[in-house]
């Protein structure tokens, strides 16, 4: 069966992406709403068309997750079918979220979170690419689900690809930069999450350049700096979950057992899991407000 005799496009998805098209559909057989993605290519267009066929690969049954419906592959276009799934960007919902409800929020937030990347883990599945464009909310701060899309970049330990994968900088651990994923673990995610918290208070991405070169060394050696528009005592959590090793050298001029050492020891200064996490913020957030706070004027 086509897919022209299963579905039909419906709109076009308001959340464009930086590769192909994005459409909402409709299962004529079912009349179930459908997420489905176009890409048109050409013999250039590898790291496009292994990023999609690489999402294609992972379909799951818990709610939360992709699921995936139809996979359509022609000589120079590929047409992914998944389940539409509600909800909007995770940078969006945030900016409607009041100051004091904020904390709140990522500590209720991680846990949805929690739960799904450990269905992941289970399996030895690592997102790599966690943002908030990644994260999907539905509802509202009181009462909302959480869905993480865009698996392009996912792996599994246990059939690591044979090609090197292009991270993109900003959200990515230096493991990701330097493509060692032999030794990505759940504190990569970790990682990606602290980058993400740390976006969302202060709306810009930390160790940003314009040099791609200069950029990189930032995202590799360098820790995240404090920003002013991000509440003091959540910084620590921030960068203990973003921790990494201090480059003396560029990366280039170790050996691989060295380079791997180096960005083992960065690891092993994050948090080991997101409960951790969640459990540092519970801790600030039961913390009496200072003085100044608690007073009332009438």
């Amino acid at each position: 069966m086509s897919i022209g005799e299963k579905y039909r496009i419906t709109d076009t998805f308001s959340r464009g992406r930086k590769f192909g098209a994005l459409y909402i559909g409709e299962d004529l057989s079912s009349g179930e709403k459908v997420i489905i993605k176009s890409l048109k290519f050409d013999s250039r267009d590898t790291t496009a068309v292994a990023q999609l066929l690489n999402e294609a690969s992972f379909s799951f049954s818990i709610e939360g997750l992709p699921i995936v419906k139809d996979l359509y592959e022609y000589e120079q276009e590929i047409i992914l079918v998944k389940k539409y799934v509600s909800g909007e960007e995770l940078s969006a919902f945030w900016k409607r979220i009041k100051k004091k409800e904020r904390l709140v929020f990522i500590i209720q937030l991680f846990q949805k979170l929690n739960i799904l990347l450990e269905h992941l883990y289970q399996e030895e599945i690592y997102h790599l690419d966690l943002k908030p464009g990644n994260i999907l909310i539905d509802g509202d701060v009181n009462d909302f689900s959480v869905n993480i899309i865009d698996f392009g970049l996912a792996i599994r330990k246990r059939s690591l690809p044979n090609r090197k994968i292009l991270f993109p900088l900003g959200y990515a651990a230096p493991e990701l930069i330097l493509n060692k994923l032999k030794i990505v673990d759940r504190r990569t995610d970790i990682f990606s999450l602290g980058v993400t918290l740390y976006t969302l208070y202060s709306q810009e991405l930390p160790l940003s350049h314009t040099n791609p070169s200069i950029f990189t060394n930032l995202q590799i050696t360098h820790p995240i700096p404090q920003n002013s528009k991000i509440p003091k005592s959540i910084y620590p959590v921030l960068l203990k979950m973003t921790n990494k090793h201090q480059f003396k050298l560029p990366p280039n001029k170790y050996s691989e057992t060295e380079l791997i050492e180096c960005l083992e020891s960065g690891k092993e200064g994050r948090y080991n899991a997101l409960n951790e996490v969640i459990e540092d913020l519970r801790k600030i957030s039961e913390q009496p407000l200072p003085f100044y706070q608690r007073i009332s004027f009438r």
